[in-house]
């Protein structure tokens, strides 16, 4: 499936998942209506791009994840704004490490291809990270900091596309299995110190 594709058919399920009850397992409750502006937005942006300079292109769907990181970094308290900040880092230059390290690409690694790296950074934010803003906002800057450094020979070229398809796919991957991880981390939590199960497994009286 183009990567185009794959991002839409992403930001389907994403949606229908939000409004079927995702937002109800987050637990710093993003509002609703800003929830609903950027699913609705995206789309649009997606289909949009502009040139800022002769030979490099930004596509809309970038620029809006990265308004929506910066909404979101407002609303975060400063310890948990650094703490996000500082996991985006970390996964951006694990990434950064991975698409460059000649030994994957020995093994029949393709650093193209979305979804090894975006399946390992959605992990690393569900153990890292436990709302979905910190997440968003690790996850945004974690692919700024990988789409910064693989354009960088892009832009010498003159032909540079900064947040092209691959990079909207990978974006909703991350996010997606993030959140899976988060919610099964959860449930395990709850399962665990429910109270009406006992010790042996068995339900109290």
């Amino acid at each position: 499936m183009p990567p185009l594709y794959g991002a839409g058919f992403l930001w389907i399920a994403a949606s229908v998942l939000w409004w079927s009850g995702w937002r109800e397992e987050s637990e710093d409750r993003l509002p609703d209506r800003a929830a609903a502006v950027f699913l609705a937005g995206w789309p649009l942006t997606a289909w949009w791009s502009r040139q800022v300079e002769p030979g490099v292109t930004i596509n809309g769907a970038f620029a809006w994840a990265g308004i929506a990181m910066l909404v979101l970094l407002w609303r975060l308290s400063s310890g948990r704004r650094w703490t996000a900040v500082a996991a985006g880092m970390m996964i951006g230059c694990l990434f950064v490490l991975l698409e460059k390290w000649p030994a994957f690409e020995r093994n029949g690694f393709d650093p193209s291809e979305p979804w090894p790296l975006a399946l390992l950074g959605g992990v690393l934010l569900g153990f890292l990270l436990r709302t979905a803003s910190e997440q968003i906002v690790a996850l945004t800057a974690a692919l700024i900091l990988a789409e910064g450094f693989a354009a960088l020979p892009l832009r010498e070229s003159g032909y540079a596309i900064i947040g092209n398809a691959e990079w909207m796919e990978r974006w909703w991957i991350a996010l997606l299995s993030a959140r899976l991880w988060s919610w099964l981390a959860a449930a395990f939590v709850r399962w665990f110190w429910n109270p009406s199960w006992n010790k042996d497994g068995g339900r109290t009286s």
